[in-house]
């Protein structure tokens, strides 16, 4: 992962977009709907990321009707990739009929 990321972002004008990606973005819409969200919705966040603090899943865990939360321990940013082991099953039930 670390290899195909730094592959990617060795480029400087790679670079340079995800940072304007990354700064340019606008969640105000996104955040003022979470309450009208009527879908079932599971939230899977890595105890351990380091971009996005696992209380941001526990924030959208309350605002989201009837959402369920699902923080793994250990994992990070990528939690489907850190542990699939997890994830997985937790996406296979949430997902049956």
């Amino acid at each position: 992962m670390i290899d195909e990321t730094w592959a990617w972002l060795s480029r400087p004008e790679r670079r340079a977009a995800f940072v304007e990606l990354a700064r340019g973005q606008d969640y105000a819409l996104l955040d003022q709907g979470l309450g009208r969200i009527s879908a079932s919705t599971l939230i899977v966040w890595g105890q351990d990321d380091q971009w996005l603090p696992a209380s941001y899943a526990r924030e959208y865990g309350e605002r989201i009707p009837g959402a369920e939360v699902k923080v793994i321990p250990g994992a990070g940013h990528n939690v489907h990739e850190d542990d699939p082991a997890q994830v997985n099953p937790l996406l296979v039930k949430f997902l049956s009929p």
